[in-house]
């Protein structure tokens, strides 16, 4: 039911489903309409990967945005070659998403971030009306 319900997509989002086996994603990455290029694998709390299924996955298909949450039997640093080899376009991973806040603790100070911009710009409106926030590159935690 689940595959009739993804056939065609280029995405398989699978989060929802923890218990899902290796081989019941497979079989739902071969039903997308191109299975070698994926525009999002999601297997967030799947904690049925090892490390090998990944790679499997990888030398059959490139993955534009790959998310990995709460899995932590797939590690930064065996996930980041794919990245440096142009399997994986966008890696979600927490430890990516951690590293400013442990060198933070580590050093006592903040990372100098230029990709996050907090002023207003109302010169640039969202679309929903909102208006726009950019942080500063210089010291960004000090408007957390």
């Amino acid at each position: 039911m689940l595959q009739k319900a993804l056939n065609g997509d280029k995405s398989v989002d699978v989060h929802p489903f923890k218990d899902l086996s290796v081989g019941q994603v497979l079989q739902l990455i071969e039903g997308t309409t191109d299975p070698h290029l994926l525009e999002v694998l999601d297997i967030s709390g799947n904690r049925n990967f090892a490390v090998e299924d990944i790679s499997k996955i990888l030398e059959k298909s490139a993955i534009n945005k790959l998310y990995v949450w709460d899995n932590p039997q797939l590690s930064l640093a065996f996930l980041l070659p794919f990245v440096r080899a142009g399997r994986v376009n966008k890696l979600l991973h927490p430890d990516l998403f951690s590293a400013p806040f442990d060198e933070f603790e580590k050093n006592g100070k903040a990372p100098r971030c230029a990709a996050l911009p907090v002023r207003l710009r109302p010169d640039h409106p969202s679309p929903m009306g909102i208006p726009r926030l950019s942080l500063p590159s210089d010291n960004w935690f000090g408007y957390l």
